[in-house]
């Protein structure tokens, strides 16, 4: 039984020589090879998820730094554990595969009845790294640890795990802008506590009395926390990956290296890939 087929052909192109009759052995071959073009051009156009900036671009290997977020997901404020909220912000970065290939620890930045914030974080001494937001600029929080507890920081912490904008406006903290805990009764774990204002820049991103008798939020309101990663190291640069057209002339390569295994030494510089003549396929 024999098969008639169509192939395309390019306007203005004379029909090959081989295009008279080919054997279903060699379509099959033609076939692998085209399949290995546009395989390559597919996996390069599917779209990409955009995913958190881990490693500032414009730090050099070698660098130090650390990253901070505000949680997308909630907490109630009444436990006294530091682990409690730790274990969470964890949980929290958890959701997302680009932090957890980072493989560092978690830490959240509030105090609690028995924990200060700056000690818990390990951010008490003078000296440091930069910290930086998971958003595509890689937004500068603070320079160092000094600076993280001087009274103010360069921009808002209102970014999430995922590298977008939180749209929580306010945080447990339970501190003063020094980031020990906050005096009386407003450390977490206790039935108001102190909170921060994800949208300032001024001390009252970690310390604001509000709400009731000027103290802060009940305990068992949902709020987000921030987060604090351990201390990074920038990664060597690396190769980029290849382009599409790249993979798209691999593809064609792989094509050819088909069609002249196939056919032999003949000069296929004329021939064309694809015609439109009717073929019969033994």
């Amino acid at each position: 039984m024999k098969t008639i087929i169509t192939i395309l052909l390019p306007l203005g192109i004379t029909t090959p020589a081989w295009a008279g009759r080919i054997t279903l052995k060699n379509l099959k071959s033609i076939a692998a090879g085209l399949f290995m073009a546009v395989t390559a051009v597919v996996m390069t156009a599917t779209p990409v998820m955009a995913a958190p900036t881990t490693a500032p671009t414009f730090l050099n290997p070698g660098d130090q730094y650390r990253l901070a977020f505000l949680t997308q997901g909630k907490i109630n404020g009444n436990s006294s554990a530091i682990s409690t909220y730790n274990n969470f912000v964890t949980s929290q970065a958890n959701t997302e595969a680009a932090l957890v290939a980072l493989s560092t620890t978690w830490t959240a930045i509030l105090s609690t009845n028995g924990s200060d914030a700056r000690v818990t974080t390990g951010t008490a001494s003078g000296v440091g790294v930069p910290i930086f937001l998971l958003d595509v600029a890689s937004t500068r929080i603070a320079d160092n640890n000094a600076d993280l507890w001087d009274g103010s920081i360069y921009n808002p912490l209102n970014i999430n795990q995922y590298g977008d904008l939180n749209p929580a406006t306010v945080a447990w903290t339970g501190s003063e802008s020094n980031g020990l805990r906050a005096p009386g009764q407003s450390a977490l774990g206790n039935s108001i506590s102190r909170i921060g204002i994800t949208t300032a820049v001024n001390g009252t991103w970690i310390s604001n009395q509000c709400c009731y008798a000027g103290i802060g939020f009940q305990g068992a309101s949902q709020l987000s926390i921030y987060a604090l990663s351990g201390v990074l190291e920038t990664p060597a640069a690396t190769v980029p990956e290849a382009g599409s057209l790249s993979l798209l002339t691999l593809g064609l390569a792989g094509l050819w290296i088909v069609r002249r295994k196939r056919i032999g030494k003949r000069d296929l510089s004329h021939e064309p890939l694809f015609i439109s003549k009717p073929l019969i396929v033994a």
